[in-house]
């Protein structure tokens, strides 16, 4: 499981990764893992978090978050994407995140160049893959 920082009454931006802490009515849902999708409301300070689905049967969660129940994930926590992110996050905010496989690609030296397929080689595939729709139209009919 991801590590978890402290719950506090730091704030938290829209889309920043949380998971919930401390709840008592809702005891259930500590330890779920969402996205803060609105600002805090001005009348009770609350956020719009949208939690994470645990299962295809189970439906994501929307409800307004005290920041004291709010613990901001850590950065060893993977970040949200897809349903875990709402929807709420940008697709920019989202290419702007580096994956570690492009870190990891930009990191190895460039490889030899693929030599282009010779003339004969891409005329047998051809060839062979025209025979094979010829046959599978012949078994059709």
């Amino acid at each position: 499981m991801a590590a978890i920082l402290e719950a506090t009454t730091e704030t938290f931006a829209v889309g920043d990764a949380i998971t919930m802490v401390g709840l008592v009515g809702a005891a259930e849902l500590n330890g779920r893992a969402g996205v803060v999708i609105t600002p805090p409301g001005a009348a009770d300070g609350r956020y719009g978090v949208k939690l994470s689905k645990r299962g295809a049967a189970e439906p994501s969660r929307k409800l307004a978050a005290k920041p004291a129940n709010l613990a901001r994930r850590a950065p060893d926590a993977a970040p949200a994407y897809g349903a875990a992110a709402g929807g709420a996050v940008s697709s920019a905010r989202l290419l702007a995140t580096p994956s570690p496989l492009a870190a990891a690609r930009a990191a190895e030296p460039p490889g030899p160049a693929e030599p282009p397929l010779p003339a004969e080689v891409a005329a047998a595939v051809w060839n062979a893959a025209g025979a094979l729709r010829v046959a599978m139209d012949d078994a059709r009919s």
